[in-house]
């Protein structure tokens, strides 16, 4: 019984064909090939756990850096668990409690002690939000996320205060090409919009819109954001980790100098060999 429903649920999620993120166990089929389902669990990134997405994950800024996870109490934030994209939860009905009063998780399969939800509407990868608030607190950032009525394809919180009017254009945002230190996307808007990436936020990260240099905001406290008008537009990120550069330049820059300084070596030695001899 166990093994047909868990034959169901991977069939049932081959089926739905929406990428997101799952909480829970995945059966077996899932767990040595997530990416031919597009989905991954919504503690795996890379190998490690982000610090601000662990802080969203669990609702509050101060946890242990050295062994933060992510576990149920994300399950019970409407805010939180669509910002973190999950689509399917693997838990047991007494786990879902919570979870299907933060959203409307429908029942897919049950098998064992554990029952598969998934909720229809979760969030995609990269959606256009038309309004934004600026919140430099981290705390009251993420208690904004966790107030009832907050609704992430409407309003992206930021670090800062936006430049944007209060209310903004509307449109889609597709991605074009994806690899793990770039990503481009068509994005169609209507007016001034914020172009919104659930990945994970790094200074790292810099990105041009239609060819020019364009600031990537931190965007609901652990993930992307860039400002658009009106229009569409080109958008590409790219990961570039700001001391590897800086230490390219510093080496590249001591290269130089030091072959500059055996020509120089050079030239005078040469200098010296060809000049009258003295007696």
């Amino acid at each position: 019984e166990r093994e047909t429903g868990a034959n169901y649920a991977v069939r049932a999620i081959a089926a739905d064909g929406v990428q997101g993120r799952v909480f829970g166990t995945l059966p077996p089929l899932v767990l040595s090939r997530p990416a031919t389902f597009g989905l991954f669990g919504v503690d795996s990134w890379n190998t490690f756990i982000p610090l601000r997405y662990a802080q969203l994950a669990a609702g509050k800024v101060d946890i242990d850096p050295k062994t933060h996870s992510v576990d149920t109490a994300i399950l019970a934030s409407a805010g939180r668990a669509r910002l973190a994209r999950l689509r399917y939860a693997f838990i047991t009905p007494m786990q879902a409690i919570g979870l299907r009063r933060a959203r409307p998780f429908e029942t897919v399969v049950g098998f064992g002690d554990t029952m598969l939800y998934r909720d229809p509407g979760s969030l995609p990868r990269v959606f256009i939000a038309p309004r934004a608030a600026g919140i430099p607190d981290p705390a009251a950032r993420l208690a904004q996320i966790d107030a009832p009525g907050f609704d992430p394809l409407q309003d992206v919180i930021l670090e800062q205060a936006p430049t944007l009017p209060a209310g903004g254009g509307t449109g889609t945002a597709e991605v074009l090409t994806n690899s793990p230190n770039r990503l481009e996307i068509e994005a169609l808007t209507s007016g001034d919009s914020w172009l919104v990436v659930l990945d994970q936020w790094h200074p790292g990260w810099h990105a041009t819109v239609d060819g020019r240099p364009a600031e990537v905001l931190v965007a609901d406290h652990a993930f992307r954001a860039v400002r658009l008008g009106g229009g569409r537009h080109r958008v590409v990120m790219t990961y570039h980790p700001t001391p590897l550069f800086a230490g390219a330049a510093i080496t590249a820059l001591t290269l130089l100098c030091a072959a500059a300084t055996l020509v120089i070596l050079k030239r005078r030695e040469r200098a010296a060999l060809s000049g009258p001899i003295r007696r």
